[in-house]
């Protein structure tokens, strides 16, 4: 599973992050995902892997408005997010929410970026940089505290409407302790 494309042409510019696995979890939903194309785009279900446009805008509003309940609780709740572009409303409209009731909001977005941080009484709980340099870096992650068992996703889908309702995408949930533990450096890089 990987963050972007491999492309000969654009390896020396663009930065990816890919996930091997032999998990059957993901490696029998990554099948399903290839059929889609296959078998007359014949809709399969999906219960590990986040696939656009079947279920990828569901899933991921379950995942905030999870993390606006336990803040509402009381408890440890927060959000990282690094993607490419944010401009989805309906999901900004969820952040914005999610921020208000206490979540702490963390996004490194390198392109657009329809969401307004650190607006006192409106955003304040929300933080957002952008990187931009010479290596352009496509790589995605999803972060949710998801009460102290993290929940952590890699992804190719930029949070916009074209890539959650009308294409193809796939975001891959990571299951490895380990590997959940080293993707903590990106939430740990925009507290």
């Amino acid at each position: 599973m990987g963050t972007g494309n491999f492309n000969e042409d654009t390896a020396r510019v663009y930065t990816d992050h890919l996930l091997l696995t032999s998990d059957k979890k993901i490696t029998n939903e990554v099948l399903k995902a290839f059929n889609f194309f296959i078998a007359n785009y014949r809709k399969d279900k999906f219960y590990h892997l986040l696939v656009s446009p079947f279920g990828l805008r569901n899933k991921l509003i379950m995942l905030i408005e999870n993390e606006t309940k336990k803040a509402k609780a009381g408890k440890e709740a927060y959000i990282s997010i690094k993607i490419n572009n944010l401009t989805d409303e309906e999901i900004i409209g969820r952040l914005y929410k999610a921020g208000k009731a206490g979540v702490r909001i963390r996004l490194v977005v390198r392109g657009m970026l329809s969401l307004i941080p650190e607006m006192k009484d409106f955003s304040a709980n929300i933080r957002a940089i952008s990187i931009v340099d010479r290596f352009l870096s496509i790589q995605g992650f999803m972060i949710f505290c998801n009460g102290g068992d993290e929940l952590v996703y890699i992804t190719s889908a930029d949070i916009m409407p074209r890539n959650l309702d009308r294409r193809i995408e796939v975001t891959c949930p990571v299951f490895d302790p380990g590997i959940k533990k080293r993707s903590g450096c990106v939430r740990d890089s925009v507290e």
